[in-house]
């Protein structure tokens, strides 16, 4: 289930609970007395679901912390006889993690494929994004570039 928007409850007081809805029934989802939000863009300006006023004491924190650039890979192959859906590779110097996507919930492909997801390890992400600005290629496909060389 995806909840997009967030809002204050409807009892009294400022110590109300938030409301999370449906992403796209708008349905409530149920009434909580805390919110935690650790990604920083789940509060970008650009969102209109959001109340401006409720979020600033995130926000503000928030938009001081720096970003590390990411970048991920997803490929569907032919169903694996892999002993695990996820690893962790502490100290790889290209990847930080794979996941077997197909393994979570609602995500199973048919037909006997996998989609498996591999994150790039952080000194990776800004090498190969460095070496696509360089090369005058920036964006998407610069990137792509800068990963099939690599």
């Amino acid at each position: 289930t995806r909840a997009v928007a967030m809002r204050r409850g409807g009892g009294g007081g400022a110590d109300r609970g938030w409301v999370l809805e449906h992403a796209k029934s708008g349905s409530a989802l149920g009434e909580y007395d805390f919110l935690i939000c650790t990604d920083k863009t789940a509060a970008a300006q650009h969102r209109k679901d959001l109340d401006r006023e409720l979020l600033d004491d995130f926000v503000q924190p928030a938009s001081a912390v720096p970003s590390v650039p990411s970048l991920a890979l997803m490929v569907a192959v032919e169903q694996t006889r892999c002993g695990f859906d996820s690893l962790l590779l502490e100290g790889h110097p290209t990847f930080s993690w794979l996941a077997r996507d197909s393994s979570k919930p609602g995500r199973r492909q048919g037909g006997g494929v996998e989609c498996w997801v591999a994150h790039a390890s952080p000194d990776c992400a800004k090498r190969l994004l460095k070496s696509s600005r360089r090369r005058g290629g920036g964006g998407p496909r610069g990137v792509r570039e800068a990963v099939v060389r690599e």
